[in-house]
């Protein structure tokens, strides 16, 4: 080749690509290819990734952006995910609290996304199916209880917005609260675990096979430390400013 390829170009090229490989890999009904997996398939992808990284692109970024919006289409056996929510700060009246959320989404083994969320010392309630949202949020004040709940939440609107699919949904969370209250098995007459709930429980009806399961803080690790870290750097960046 002795002409540059475009970006659009380069796009359109590798999704042509990668549709097909999902197409073949779907009727063969294995797992969905992982990232590195597509540099192996033959000599022509090379050929081209090549040919794009001599023209500037960055291929790794365009193949993970093209497979995030495959993947979905093709859709999974499995998708676990593990939420966590945090908030320090609760013994000491005089210090706001500090909190963010952690969710990590797996779909047939295979590390989809993982983030986190600060969410500061106040949370906004989501609104609620048919509510009006042109009024302002309800706001809350920041505990493990409520970040656990929003965790669930963030990571179940993740999801819905990016269509993922799969024959099996199950979500661990390490609050039992959160799951026993979501799960019908406890209550709570607290207004705004109440609005929680019930948002989770609406969320939870957009899927026809989701569960929702208790489990330790040591099976739930990986969000548990994600989350912590993000709070640890929130509060080393403000020890800085005191000093």
């Amino acid at each position: 080749m002795d002409y540059k390829i475009s970006y659009n170009m380069a796009i359109e090229l590798l999704r042509s690509y990668l549709e097909k490989i999902y197409s073949i890999n779907k009727h063969k009904g294995t797992s969905p290819i992982k990232i590195q997996q597509l540099y192996e398939l033959n000599d022509e992808l090379r050929k081209l990734v090549e040919q794009l990284k001599d023209d500037g692109h960055n291929t790794d970024l365009i193949i993970r952006g093209i497979k995030e919006k495959l993947e979905p289409k093709y859709g999974y056996e499995k998708l676990v995910v593990y939420v966590d929510g945090a908030a320090r700060g609760n013994n000491d009246t005089e210090v706001p609290n500090i909190s963010g959320i952690a969710y990590a989404i797996f779909g047939d083994s295979q590390l989809l996304y993982k983030g986190a969320k600060y969410l500061g010392s106040e949370i906004e309630l989501p609104y609620l199916k048919h509510e009006d949202t042109s009024m302002p949020p309800i706001a809350s004040l920041a505990t493990n209880n409520t970040a656990e709940y929003v965790s669930l939440i963030e990571a179940l609107e993740y999801l819905l917005e990016h269509k993922l699919t799969a024959k099996e949904i199950e979500i661990f969370s390490d609050s039992r609260m959160v799951v026993t209250q979501v799960n019908m098995i406890s209550t709570t007459k607290a207004p705004h675990l109440i609005r929680l709930r019930d948002c989770a429980q609406q969320l939870l009806e957009e899927f026809d096979n989701v569960v929702l399961t208790h489990v330790s803080r040591e099976y739930n690790c990986l969000a548990d430390s994600i989350v912590n870290e993000l709070l640890d750097n929130i509060e080393a960046e403000a020890a800085k400013k005191i000093v």
